[in-house]
């Protein structure tokens, strides 16, 4: 059922310049992922799209709904939250995290269903795999091991920005 979903999605993507072989090895790589059945793993392959930023470029804008799931192929990237000071002091960036390959970002705004409370900044030339919000939504619905996954390591990064919000 779970790849049929993924298959209504496939709008033709195709991880521009990586065979579905080396697609497939990156996501069999990402914990979150780890006990996926192959076939729903060549789901997430035929609408994985691949996008290159170069470095210092924005790739997720906090507050500006993105509705992308990424991970990183290759590269690093920051995340970073701005923070206006009450007491009319000028904004403040504060540094939450740094991501490097096979790991994710996108998923607090799709647990969310809110715009994104950081902002994710690509610190090198960074390569991802971009997935719809709407595939990891059929994946947590049909799995609930991606799903308990996910919601922990989302309740961590919340955690994560809540203490930079009081060392402000």
């Amino acid at each position: 059922m779970i790849t049929g979903l993924l298959q209504i999605l496939a709008n033709r993507y195709v991880a521009g310049g990586m065979g579905s072989v080396e697609v497939l090895r990156l996501l069999d790589r990402v914990p979150l992922f780890a006990d996926l059945p192959r076939n729903t793993l060549r789901g997430l392959v035929a609408i994985a799209e691949q996008r290159t930023y170069p470095a210092r470029t924005v790739v997720v804008r906090q507050g500006t709904l993105s509705g992308i799931f990424f991970i990183i192929r290759k590269g690093t990237a920051a995340v970073v939250r701005r923070e206006a000071d009450t007491n009319g002091a000028p904004t403040t960036i504060r540094s939450i995290a740094r991501l490097g390959p096979q790991e994710f970002f996108g998923e607090l705004e799709l647990l969310r269903n809110a715009p994104p409370v950081a902002s994710v900044v690509a610190l090198t030339s960074l390569t991802v795999l971009a997935l719809p919000h709407a595939a990891i939504q059929a994946l947590i619905r049909s799995n609930g091991g991606v799903s308990r996954r996910l919601e922990r390591i989302g309740s961590g990064r919340l955690k994560a920005l809540e203490g930079a919000e009081r060392s402000v």
